[in-house]
């Protein structure tokens, strides 16, 4: 074949693109054979290279320890008060609420655990679930253990009372039977108080033996429906003759702020008067009276007695209200007053009231109760 002829062959089988390909494929398996001939020998300079850079490298970190809860912090991040006689919100989440009177105090507060003491009357707790800290509510050599749920514990007159609404808790103490009970929701378990020793007696001859001792009365359905603040119920339970009639019966203190309560969250305000009245009257001490005498004002204005609702926030003044209670009773005073026509004495409580609270977002209406 001429030269010529071959060219032009070459020129339609094989384009400078193609060829260029070929190329690359050469050189590309050139490379690899070359770098099989020396592998054995990159090995050998790699592999101390390896053994150096292992030394050089740092040792792995410990796992850092789980670090634990602080305190738990009222939901302002303030801390959690040594005692507690109103309602709080916790920084968790978490709510207790109390009722009248109540009193709680702090025991524990450390990232395990948070102990409470109810020294006197009911809480209502609503603990957030899964929280690091174990909640412990001890009341009257009674302890309630719980990590998440909601429940109730009251102290009345020796006896404790434990109710879970949701979730469930521990009871433990000498008096629960067995020493502990499990409480699930819509269970409730009543310890009752622990009785006196028997006091010494002499000797006295032997006689028939004694008839057996009488069972304890049973609690009233309206008592117990109250406890429960199955309020409307209970007042079905007693009716407006059978209130009246408990008021006039009932002595101590507990038992007058449950009746008072009834008629109050039974749509019966009016008929929460009389108890508070006579817990006033008769139990001026208890520390509850001055709760009492706040509610009792509400009602009474609530009535349009305004001239009685200013009496009762002075008697409340004079027994102590809790600080979280004074300007709202203050400027709940100032309104009474101007309700009830005493100008010149609504004027001076407006003036006393903003001098210590002007910034209160109540000042608008205190000014305007106050008078010109």
């Amino acid at each position: 074949m001429q030269p010529e002829r071959l060219r032009e062959v070459l020129r339609d089988r094989a384009d400078e693109a193609r060829v260029q390909r070929i190329w690359n494929g050469v050189e590309a398996r050139r490379r690899s054979r070359a770098l099989e001939r020396r592998w054995p020998w990159l090995a050998l300079a790699i592999v101390p290279l390896l053994a150096w850079l292992a030394l050089r490298a740092p040792s792995p970190a410990a796992p850092e320890a789980p670090v634990a809860a602080g305190p738990l912090r009222l939901h302002d991040e303030a801390p959690f008060p040594a005692r507690v006689e109103e309602d709080v919100q916790l920084a968790d989440g978490s709510r207790i609420a109390l009722r009248a009177g109540a009193r709680l105090e702090l025991l524990e507060n450390d990232g395990a655990t948070f102990g409470l003491a109810l020294r006197r009357g009911r809480a209502r707790f609503a603990v957030r679930p899964g929280g690091p800290r174990a909640w412990r509510v001890e009341a009257d050599g009674v302890a309630v253990h719980v990590v998440g749920t909601v429940f109730e514990v009251a102290r009345d007159e020796g006896a404790v009372e434990v109710s879970v609404s949701r979730g469930a808790v521990l009871v433990r103490g000498p008096r629960v039977p067995d020493g502990v009970q499990r409480l699930e929701a819509g269970q409730r378990l009543r310890v009752a108080p622990e009785e006196p020793p028997p006091a010494p007696s002499a000797r006295t001859p032997a006689g028939p033996p004694a008839s057996a001792e009488a069972p304890p009365p049973e609690r009233p359905r309206w008592r117990e429906a109250a406890r429960e603040r199955r309020f409307e119920e209970a007042w079905e339970a007693l009716g407006d003759a059978g209130h009246a009639r408990e008021v006039r019966r009932m002595r101590g203190a507990d038992g007058l702020l449950e009746l008072a309560d009834v008629a109050r969250f039974s749509g019966h305000a009016a008929d929460a008067v009389a108890p508070l009245q006579r817990l006033l009257a008769e139990h001026p001490d208890d520390p509850r009276a001055a709760l009492a005498a706040y509610t009792l004002a509400r009602i009474e204005l609530g009535r349009g007695r305004a001239s009685e609702a200013a009496r009762a926030l002075e008697t409340g003044e004079a027994l102590g209200l809790p600080a979280a209670l004074a300007e709202p009773a203050a400027a709940l005073r100032v309104r009474a007053l101007g309700e009830a026509g005493q100008t010149d004495e609504a004027r001076a409580a407006a003036e006393a009231f903003l001098a210590r609270w002007p910034a209160s977002p109540r000042r608008d209406s205190v000014a305007r109760w106050g008078g010109p």
